[in-house]
C-alpha cells in the first residue's frame, strides 16, 4: 500500500507517485482526492491575506488610541493563520511527489497547526488581559513552551504515521483546549458579561468548538468510515476538518475585532 493511503476508507482517486514537483503542481488543474484539501486551505490563506491588509488599514484609523501593540496582536494572528493554511495547502499539493517529500511537508503541516495555536492564544490574551500585561506574557510564554515541546515530539516519523492518528489528534485537541485556561481566568476575574466584550469570550468559545469538532471528526474518520469509497473526492473527514479550521479562524478574527473595539472605545476601555 502506498504511503499516500493514510485513510483506509478513502479508496480511489489517488495521484500516482510522480517524483516531480511539476506533476504535483499540474494536479491543481484536475480533480483528485486531495483537491478539496488543497483548495479549502489555499482559499483560506488568500482570504486571510486580503483581510490582513484591510484590517491594518482599519486599525490605523478606527481609534486614535490604537498603537503598535494592536498591530502586533492582529499581525501575529494573521501570520499564524496564513502560515498554517499555506503549509497545509502546500503539503496536500506535494504529497504525491515521493515518500520523503510527503513526510517533510507533513511535518511542516503539523508545525503550521502549532503556529496558529500560539497565534490564537497570543492574540486573545493580549486583549483579554489588555491592562494586565503580566498575564498576557505568562500565557503567551506558556503556550509557546507547550507547543515547542509538542513540535519536538512530532519530529519522530512514527508519531506522524496513520497508526498514531488518534494520539496526534488528541494531542492537538488537548493543546487547543489549554487555551481555555486564560479564558476561565478572565471569567473568574471579571465575569462573563464583561469578558464577552473585553476578549470576545463567546466568540472565542465558538471558535474553539470549531477547531475541536474538526479534530474529532478527523480522528474518527466520519463520515467515510460509514460508507468507504463514497467520500473519496468530497465530504470526507479531512476536508471537514479543514473547513472547521477556516471557520474557527474567521470566528477568532471576529472575536479580536470585538475585543479591539471594547478596549479602545472611550465608553468601555479600562486603561490608558
Amino acid at each position: 500500500m502506498s504511503y499516500q493511503h493514510d485513510n483506509e476508507y478513502i479508496l480511489s482517486h489517488y495521484r500516482p507517485v510522480s517524483n516531480s514537483y511539476r506533476a504535483c503542481l499540474a494536479s491543481l488543474c484536475y480533480i483528485h482526492n486531495q483537491t478539496g484539501n488543497i483548495y479549502s486551505h489555499l482559499f483560506g490563506a488568500i482570504l486571510f491575506l486580503f483581510w490582513a491588509h484591510q484590517t491594518y488599514n482599519d486599525l490605523s484609523t478606527l481609534y486614535p488610541t490604537s498603537d503598535q501593540g494592536d498591530i502586533l496582536a492582529f499581525g501575529v494572528f494573521f501570520a499564524g493563520a496564513i502560515t498554517c493554511f499555506s503549509l497545509s495547502a502546500t503539503f496536500h499539493t506535494l504529497s504525491s511527489h515521493s515518500q520523503r517529500v510527503y513526510h517533510t511537508w507533513l511535518l511542516l503541516d503539523v508545525y503550521g497547526i502549532f503556529i496558529i495555536m500560539v497565534a490564537t492564544v497570543f492574540s486573545a490574551t493580549f486583549y483579554g488581559f489588555y491592562c494586565e500585561r503580566f498575564w498576557w506574557k505568562l500565557y503567551s510564554v506558556g503556550i509557546t513552551i507547550v507547543v515547542t515541546a509538542s513540535a519536538i515530539l512530532c519530529t519522530n516519523v512514527q508519531y506522524r504515521s496513520p497508526t498514531w492518528r488518534k494520539a496526534n489528534a488528541t494531542l492537538l485537541i488537548t493543546i487547543g483546549w489549554s487555551g481555555g485556561i486564560p479564558m476561565t481566568h478572565a471569567v473568574q476575574k471579571w465575569g462573563r458579561e464583561q469578558v464577552d466584550g473585553q476578549m470576545g469570550w463567546k466568540l472565542l468559545l465558538i471558535g474553539a468548538y470549531c477547531y475541536v469538532t474538526g479534530g474529532l471528526i478527523y480522528a474518527m474518520r466520519i463520515p467515510e468510515r460509514w460508507r468507504p469509497g463514497m467520500f473519496d473526492l468530497w465530504g470526507n473527514s479531512h476536508q471537514i476538518m479543514h473547513l472547521c479550521a477556516v471557520v474557527g479562524a474567521v470566528v477568532h478574527l471576529r472575536a479580536l475585532t470585538t475585543a479591539f473595539k471594547y478596549n479602545h472605545d472611550p465608553a468601555t476601555r479600562r486603561c490608558m
